[in-house]
């Protein structure tokens, strides 16, 4: 994330970090508990997302480098470019469709931290912390080593060590399974609320400063990123083919193999995670299947109707 750099960090902990995994899974729990209840009735709230200010540096003093505008604009790549504002205000007008949005996006995140939380990470934490955080306690050296500075071509040395660390201790034990079905579950409902959005926006009869507009709708606020029909369509597949792979009536494919692995049994037969080996096949390989198998054909029509840029469009519809 673009942050400014704290003065003053606290130490974090392994015990520490998981609390706040926690609370914060915690509290997207309460936002889809607010939203939950709505109604069919026309719902209509006006915010400036400019004005939206982050204490990252914990200071009560969040400047203009800390602002939601800021951190989007920040974030633009040619490789992944997500929404970015026009100059000036980011005035949004949300709607239903747009509650249904944020309840999908809070699902999406809950999924992630559940997936994290099921798997015991001490070792990477501990080991590789550094990479992400200032402070990590304890420090994989003990007291800390007098180091020497080596960077090149490639960038500093020692991070790239700890790179290496980081993917060598992706190597998790499981230690709560039920948290893989309740992450299923939350994917399951990212695919109903995309879809109740879709429906809401389609019915719009307005056009008015709109997060995501339909294909009915020219006055949506990330003027970049228009919305075609011919998009709206192919995402409501990728929706089916995502719900179809959480099922386990389509297999995800691997590069070693002819076969495809069921996603569902992922969830529901966990096994400890090992990073390395799935990339190998080793870790998938109790998981492959005979049956329908996602294809290529699928990712590069994708591609095509979104020009190219599939993943930005998806980081936005969620």
């Amino acid at each position: 994330m673009p942050v400014p750099a704290n003065p003053a960090p606290e130490a974090l902990t392994y015990e520490s970090q998981r609390k706040s995994l926690q609370a914060l899974l915690d509290d997207f729990a309460k936002v889809e508990a607010t939203l939950a209840p709505m109604t069919d009735a026309e719902t209509k709230i006006v915010i400036d997302l400019d004005a939206v200010r982050f204490d990252f540096r914990g200071d009560g003093k969040p400047d203009d480098s800390e602002t939601l505008g800021a951190i989007l604009t920040s974030l633009r790549n040619p490789g992944h470019q997500p929404p970015t504002p026009e100059p000036g205000k980011f005035e949004v007008k949300f709607d239903n469709g747009d509650a249904y949005w944020l309840r999908g996006y809070c699902h999406l995140l809950s999924a992630s931290l559940e997936f994290v939380l099921a798997y015991e990470w001490r070792n990477t934490f501990e080991r590789a912390g550094r990479l992400f955080y200032p402070r990590v306690e304890p420090s994989p050296f003990g007291k800390p080593p007098l180091v020497r500075q080596h960077n090149d071509f490639l960038g500093d040395s020692g991070q790239i060590a700890d790179f290496i660390v980081l993917i060598h201790e992706i190597r998790w034990p499981l230690s709560d399974p039920a948290r893989l079905q309740a992450a299923h579950a939350h994917l399951k409902q990212v695919i109903a609320m995309s879809r109740a959005s879709w429906k809401s926006i389609l019915a719009e009869s307005d056009d008015d400063r709109e997060w995501i507009p339909g294909s009915q709708q020219k006055n949506g606020v990330i003027t970049s990123m228009p919305v075609t029909q011919e998009e709206v369509d192919a995402w409501f597949h990728a929706l089916d083919d995502f719900d179809a792979l959480l099922d386990g009536t389509k297999l995800l494919p691997h590069w070693r193999f002819a076969q495809g692995f069921n996603l569902k049994r992922v969830f529901f037969e966990p096994r400890d995670f090992d990073l390395v080996l799935w990339a190998a096949g080793i870790g998938v390989a109790t998981y492959l299947e005979d049956g329908e198998v996602l294809g290529g054909s699928d990712w590069s029509e994708l591609n095509r109707v979104f020009r190219g840029n599939f993943l930005g469009y998806a980081f936005w519809f969620n």
